[in-house]
């Protein structure tokens, strides 16, 4: 019986090591800055329209969630996939409105008390994203770089619009957009550098910068509107 549970032990090692050594899961959160940029490519007139719409828009904080499963392929080369859910947007608006009604003695408008003051309208695109990418990694010392790129099939759930007006706040959920078919499926392009820190054999956290840029515009439309953000993600690793 001894023997029999040696041979099953020696047996199950290099087993135990390999997989260890290639298989791992991430817990993942995010924050990016989000933006987006309009390109009107056909139609002189739509480009200054173009133009102006991405003069008027700023970018805005938004977040992801998710888990990874880590694959190694090669000698410090990982396949990674998973699953996120991701919020990119942007906003745009005014907090200085000044109404004048009429003009004073000195040349000057007399403000409108009744009038708004400040108008600001945000919007958010919710999306599920399946990260597809490849991670390379120098150094097995208790701290390591890498450098990763990929792509993220993503899928658009809801847009969440936040419109202030002064201290009103209103919030909206809808369906894709009322002028122009959105569209449901996004192709987006990541490139992320990162540091790992090995807290153990088996317990890893990591921290990447990331870029990615939305190759599938928003909607169906003259003006073509494409997402992009770039972001600290962290998280931590179990490997096994």
């Amino acid at each position: 019986m001894k023997l029999h549970f040696t041979i099953i032990l020696i047996f199950l090692l290099p087993v135990a090591g390999f997989s260890q050594m290639n298989s791992s899961w991430d817990i993942i959160a995010g924050v990016d800055y989000s933006n987006s940029i309009l390109f009107a490519q056909r139609n002189s007139g739509l480009r200054i329209v173009a133009g102006v719409m991405n003069d008027n828009q700023q970018g805005k904080l938004n977040w992801r969630l998710g888990g990874n499963y880590n694959l190694k392929i090669g000698n410090n080369a990982f396949f990674k996939t998973g699953i996120r859910l991701a919020s990119v947007g942007h906003k745009q608006g005014e907090d200085d409105l000044r109404w004048g009604s009429e003009w004073d003695s000195m040349g000057g408008f007399i403000i409108d008390p009744n009038l708004p003051h400040s108008f600001r309208i945000s919007h958010d695109y919710w999306f599920v994203e399946i990260p597809v990418a490849f991670r390379f990694e120098r150094g097995n010392t208790k701290i390591s770089t890498y450098f990763e790129a990929g792509v993220s099939p993503s899928i658009y759930i809801i847009s969440r619009q936040i419109t202030r007006i002064d201290n009103d706040k209103t919030i909206r959920f809808n369906h894709g957009n009322q002028f122009h078919q959105f569209n449901i499926i996004h192709l987006v392009g990541t490139f992320a550098w990162g540091v790992n820190y090995n807290i153990s054999e088996r317990v890893q956290l990591f921290a990447q910068p990331t870029l990615r840029f939305h190759l599938t515009p928003i909607a169906c439309s003259p003006i073509e509107e494409y997402l992009y953000n770039v972001g600290l993600e962290m998280g931590a690793r179990w490997r096994y």
